[in-house]
């Protein structure tokens, strides 16, 4: 178990050496239908992720990390999208 986790801290720490995460972008610029509130949990947003430009592919995907309104799941997110970035593909997180 112990070895795992180092294996994933290292894994993390040389994914992150390459990816350029931009701002996150509001989908709707004016507050989306039906948002329940205005914090920064209830404005849908897309983040691009980008590859380093020597290793990119110029393929892309949008990811939809799971866990709805009550909060995203992380590790359905942002570590896939560095994982991508790593083999050359820029992602979009919802």
């Amino acid at each position: 178990m112990r070895t795992s986790f180092a294996l994933a801290v290292l894994l993390s720490s040389s994914i992150l050496l390459g990816a350029e995460v931009k701002d996150p972008i509001p989908l709707w610029p004016n507050g989306a239908p039906g948002a329940l509130g205005k914090e920064d949990k209830d404005i849908p947003t897309i983040t691009p992720y980008l590859p380093e430009p020597d290793t990119a592919t110029g393929g892309a995907l949008v990811v939809c990390p799971g866990g709805g309104y009550g909060g995203l799941a992380q590790h359905e997110g942002r570590d896939y999208a560095l994982w991508l970035n790593q083999h050359g593909l820029t992602a979009f997180v919802l």
